[in-house]
């Protein structure tokens, strides 16, 4: 038996459906989620149409549990269905099949599980997206995954933060940002030199040349294989020359 839960975030309108399973790859069939519109659980014996034609019906104004009632009406099987669905406004429609196989947890064990989280803000993209399709401890492992999802997102915004990784100043927003990605991905991967190599073109750029170099000798004491990436940086126009040759590269 797949066990799932559906949220809804009363102030920022985001939506999640999480889902684990001892059924492979379980993401691929039981989470559905639209920005600003709802999120789909289809289990038991899976009919994988719920979910997509769930989020249509609730993006054209149906409730939760209108469109379930509708999707329902035209199966030909709902006693082997288990479906829930949750709406934009935070109602919520379920349906368990009298066919389906009693609850009380899964005696199959564990393999998969999944986090579908989207914004309350129509057409915002997918604010998570993380599946574990074969695992002993598919819990533990997305919880290993939303840790690292968690540190990415510092990565990310110093690439859209104007100026901070192409521009000639150093936002420090931008370098305490990737020093918390650091500090939270390096516990679960202390290889990962990621946050400091771009803390050091951050702060190269920005003149900080003894700033720069003392974190870019950390990133090498993580992988020295980076020993000479400061001069194909310079290459592509993301260091300057000098600064390349400052850093050691």
């Amino acid at each position: 038996m797949t066990y799932s839960v559906l949220l809804r975030d009363a102030v920022t309108g985001a939506l999640g459906v999480g889902v684990q399973s001892r059924f492979f790859a379980v993401g691929s069939v039981v989470p559905w989620a639209r920005s600003g519109v709802g999120v789909v659980a289809t289990q038991a014996f899976p009919d994988v149409r719920y979910g997509p034609a769930g989020l249509a019906a609730m993006e054209r104004g149906h409730s939760a549990a209108e469109a379930l009632s509708t999707l329902l009406a035209d199966d030909p099987s709902p006693g082997v269905r288990q479906v829930a669905m949750l709406d934009a406004a935070g109602t919520s429609a379920v349906h368990t099949g009298e066919n389906c196989i009693p609850a009380g947890g899964d005696a199959r064990g564990r393999q998969a599980a999944a986090l579908l989280v989207v914004s309350g803000d129509v057409g915002a993209p997918v604010l998570v997206d993380l599946r574990v399709d074969d695992s002993a401890d598919p819990l533990g492992d997305l919880a290993r995954l939303l840790t690292l999802h968690g540190a990415m997102g510092h990565l990310q915004r110093a690439f859209v933060t104007p100026g901070a990784v192409f521009g000639p100043g150093a936002d420090e927003s931008v370098v305490t940002g990737l020093a918390a990605g650091d500090t939270e991905v390096s516990a679960l991967q202390p290889g990962n030199a990621e946050f400091l190599l771009w803390q050091t073109v951050v702060l190269a750029r920005a003149g900080q040349a003894d700033v720069a170099r003392a974190a870019f000798a950390r990133a090498l004491d993580r992988q020295p294989e980076l020993g000479g990436l400061p001069a194909r940086l310079a290459q592509a126009g993301l260091l300057t020359l000098a600064a390349a040759e400052r850093l050691g590269g």
